[in-house]
């Protein structure tokens, strides 16, 4: 869902240093996706949170825009035009990105809003920390796939997602940073 959309519908959601521009720049009611697994890539747990959308590329073809940034919007300049900012087709893009680059980024267009994921959806990835819920007695990584296998249901992802628990690379931080603040899950 677009950060406009979710401030429209009165959802909560983190501030981020870049929405007053992303609205000036006309770009506040796109949805954006990333193109590298921030949680693999950065060895540590993704701000945005545990969960990770795997979505077929394929679904840029869909009839909205679709961008892709040459940087990170947070980055651009005034005095920049448009073609600093995106790629301007799929060649420029191919001959350009570099796998893993933080800095490009999928912007998709669309009126409603929101993204939908039904046959695009190829399987979500989730971090496992090792938590137990105090209430539920059950694990993190256990409560969280039921919760997202419900909400899948509710949203008429048939077959359900796969749910995958997250295989983090040598280095990681995320268990030390999930231990930091395992006070917030506690009773």
């Amino acid at each position: 869902m677009s950060r406009g959309e979710a401030q429209a519908r009165q959802l909560p959601q983190s501030a981020q240093r870049s929405d007053l521009r992303d609205q000036e720049l006309g770009i506040w009611n796109y949805v954006f996706l990333d193109l590298v697994d921030i949680h693999h890539r950065g060895r540590k747990r993704n701000a945005y949170g545990p969960v990770l959308f795997v979505i077929d590329p394929a679904i840029m073809n869909g009839d909205f825009p679709v961008l892709i940034t040459k940087k990170n919007p947070i980055s651009w300049q005034n005095g920049e035009s448009p073609d600093d900012w995106y790629y301007g087709d799929i060649s420029e893009f191919s001959r350009n990105y570099r796998v893993g680059d933080f800095r490009s980024m999928v912007l998709v267009g669309n009126q409603g809003g929101a993204l939908c994921l039904r046959g695009s959806l190829q399987r979500i990835i989730l971090d496992d920390p090792p938590m137990v819920w105090p209430v539920e007695k059950i694990g993190f990584f256990d409560l969280a796939a039921g919760f997202l296998l419900n909400a899948a249901s509710q949203g008429g992802l048939d077959p359900p997602p796969t749910i995958q628990r997250r295989r983090c690379p040598v280095g990681c931080q995320c268990i030390n940073e999930y231990q930091r603040d395992a006070s917030l899950f506690r009773a």
